[in-house]
């Protein structure tokens, strides 16, 4: 027995996280030369990048807001694709387990009831029978 206890590693999600996590710095927004010369549609596609990129660049210019969104939509797809696929498979088979349990419960409720009905009709019979005999 050695005198040193082993602790385990916690939060291997942490060591995973921060491997993956590699943000890269992002470049200042900058308005393209020809932006006089594009048309309507372009000019205000382009504002609105260049807006959505200013404060992009604001609140992170490190480029950690888009390492957070990069990360968090991997795993919203490691977690939702499979959640998607298989719950439907497993919603379709406890149904399905519900229904045959009730066919199954139904059906047993109705075994008594025809043994009942059997030994009853055999006992008119033979009572028929014994009283028509003599």
């Amino acid at each position: 027995m050695s005198s040193e206890l082993e602790v385990p590693e916690k939060r291997c999600w942490f060591r995973l996280f921060k491997k993956d996590w590699k943000p890269t710095p992002l470049k200042q927004p900058k308005i393209r030369k020809d932006f006089a010369k594009q048309s309507v549609v372009h000019r205000l596609s382009a504002v609105f990048r260049y807006s959505v990129l200013s404060v992009e660049y604001w609140i992170s210019p490190g480029g950690r807001l888009r390492e957070w969104f990069r990360f968090n939509a991997v795993t919203a797809l490691f977690i939702g694709l499979p959640a998607m696929l298989i719950i439907p498979i497993i919603t379709f088979l406890l149904t399905q387990f519900a229904a045959w349990t009730i066919a199954i419960a139904k059906t047993l409720l109705l075994v008594p009831a025809a043994v009942l009905a059997f030994i009853g009709i055999i006992s008119g019979l033979w009572i028929t029978r014994s009283v028509f005999r003599k």
